[in-house]
């Protein structure tokens, strides 16, 4: 039988199918800064990478558009080998990013790419930000 404290404690961080409270099983990808620091960022199957380094607590990465494919301010490098890994560019992730003269063939906005299982392990690199 379960105490009232465990009853009763935050499940917001866990899992809960059967109605007992498990740790959720976080995946991890690496982001380096604008300052050639290297930061582990868990994400969860179906995050995407702009909320999953919000999430994280990491103030490295930024966008006007709070990560709403609009501003093309959060310009992240995925190593050419692992861009099968992450979703498909959608057209307008692809218009965001021709609209920032961006001509890069491995850049992606870091709020279009759903990261999942096959994601875990990436190095992604945060392109700075010229305004």
């Amino acid at each position: 039988m379960l105490s009232n404290f465990t009853k009763n404690i935050n499940c917001s961080i866990f899992q809960n199918p059967s109605g007992l409270c498990v740790p959720k099983r976080f995946l991890e990808v690496f982001v380096v800064d604008t300052k050639g620091n290297k930061h582990t960022v868990p994400f969860e199957d179906g995050d995407n990478l702009f909320e999953s380094i919000q999430e994280s607590g990491l103030d490295i990465i930024h966008g006007s558009c709070n990560g709403g494919i609009a501003c093309g301010e959060c310009v992240t490098l995925i190593p050419e080998d692992r861009k099968e890994d992450v979703s498909e560019q959608e057209e307008d992730e692809a218009d965001c990013l021709e609209a920032t003269g961006n001509k890069r063939k491995n850049a992606r906005l870091a709020c279009g790419m759903i990261l999942d299982e096959d994601s875990k392990g990436i190095v992604f690199t945060i392109a700075p930000f010229d305004n």
